[in-house]
């Protein structure tokens, strides 16, 4: 026998693993993945909601660049189909269809580039919150160019080829952007009315999206700031009528009306 049999000989049993061991090993194992895997969870679900606020700081750069350009008008809203808006313009009787079953699926800026707001944000990634495009109810969207969508304040809740300056706005913290619940209108009925076009009424009816955190949204202000807003604050402001002697609320700031509605 040579001496390296001997030496795997003499140390064949010292080195295996008992039942003790291996059941020590797998605790450990197991252990680490439940500290591990939820922190990985969490920095997935922190990193899509950086790009969502990412998102719409890129939109709050496009509102300040396209006012400035245009004698501190606001972007039209897209309230209605008849004029172009900071989001598109209308083809052939509809709004254009970016998703993989639309006409403009390998033509995304032929989509995106009528949108007043297009020369300033050119990405079409920048206008899709990453959580909401996985919506099974996504597809059946009237409007699927963006996941936000614009107060309808900036022309005064009416169709017309109008819109506001910012310095008409009384509070630069009013709201100006902001995800709504997809199902506000009943669960996978999207379509009706969160998403019909690219504006929507602040009302109480309205909800905050839930894809980032469960109890509010980041929302854009008409300054270009981006804060989050709890549901709590979005309601009452949506509920908030003034009187004479109050000022205005921050979602209701129409310059066109007394009481912004």
């Amino acid at each position: 026998m040579t001496s390296m049999a001997k030496y795997n000989l003499g140390h064949s049993r010292d080195d295996a693993f008992t039942k003790i061991d291996l059941l020590a090993i797998f605790f450990i194992v197991a252990l680490m993945a439940l500290t591990v895997l939820p922190g990985l969870a969490n920095s997935n679900g922190d990193a899509r909601r950086a790009v969502c606020t990412n998102n719409l700081r890129q939109m709050g750069a496009a509102a300040t660049m396209y006012a400035n350009d245009n004698n501190d008008y606001l972007a039209f809203p897209n309230w209605g189909p008849d004029f172009p808006g900071w989001l598109f313009a209308v083809k052939n009787g509809v709004i254009p269809d970016p998703t993989p079953t639309g006409i403009y699926s390998n033509n995304l800026t032929g989509a995106y580039s009528p949108g007043l707001w297009y020369r300033y944000v050119r990405n079409p990634k920048a206008y899709l919150c990453p959580v909401d495009v996985e919506s099974p109810f996504y597809a059946s969207r009237n409007n699927k160019l963006c996941s936000y969508i614009m107060n309808g304040a900036v022309c005064g809740f009416v169709s017309l080829a109008r819109s506001c300056k910012r310095i008409d706005v009384w509070n630069p913290n009013c709201y100006l952007l902001w995800g709504p619940d997809e199902n506000a209108g009943g669960y996978g009925n999207p379509g009706a009315f969160e998403f019909n076009d690219g504006a929507n009424f602040p009302a109480s009816s309205e909800k905050l999206e839930h894809l980032h955190a469960p109890n509010g949204a980041e929302v854009l202000a008409v300054e270009g700031n981006v804060r989050f807003v709890s549901d709590q604050e979005f309601l009452a402001q949506a509920n908030y009528v003034p009187t004479p002697q109050q000022r205005l609320g921050l979602s209701w700031w129409s310059p066109f009306t007394a009481n912004g509605h």
